[in-house]
């Protein structure tokens, strides 16, 4: 229960200590190794989230992705999800993003713990921890959404 306690504190902490949802974008960054198989997996699942929200039809999404899995993939599953996507490669943009830039980051915690969380524009962010089991990541914490409405 004490890890589980942990666990949550850490992801509070990443989500809200290290960006400031009005003003600052995560830079997208894969520091963590994680598979393609599991890159393509969680990243359906974050893409889920962000439909949630979000509507196709009425939302074009600037994705600022890395050449490496789960860039790769939640392009993939945003596409499938029916977004149009444009890709950012110049990180200057970062400096005036557009409403929707999506970016990403994909670090370890510990040696056995992955932290992946997802921002869309300035105002949403979510994210999980993920524990290492050999070659592949299991959830190890719920979701953590901060919406910039959160922050009073």
């Amino acid at each position: 229960m004490k890890v589980s306690w942990f666990l949550l504190l850490v992801l509070c902490l990443c989500l809200s200590g290290c960006q400031d949802l009005s003003s600052d974008m995560l830079v997208s960054i894969e520091t963590a190794y994680i598979s393609e198989m599991d890159a393509t997996n969680i990243s359906k699942r974050f893409a889920s989230i962000i439909l949630e929200r979000y509507l196709p039809g009425e939302t074009s999404l600037y994705l600022y992705r890395k050449d490496a899995p789960f860039g790769k993939a939640l392009e993939y599953s945003l596409r499938v999800k029916g977004y149009p996507i444009s890709i950012v490669e110049d990180f200057e943009i970062i400096d005036n993003p557009p409403s929707f830039m999506v970016t990403y980051e994909v670090s370890d915690l510990e040696e056995t713990w992955v932290l992946i969380r997802v921002q869309v524009g300035p105002d949403f962010m979510f994210g999980r921890v993920y524990t290492r089991n050999g070659e592949s990541l299991t959830p190890k914490s719920n979701f953590t959404i901060r919406e910039k409405s959160d922050e009073r």
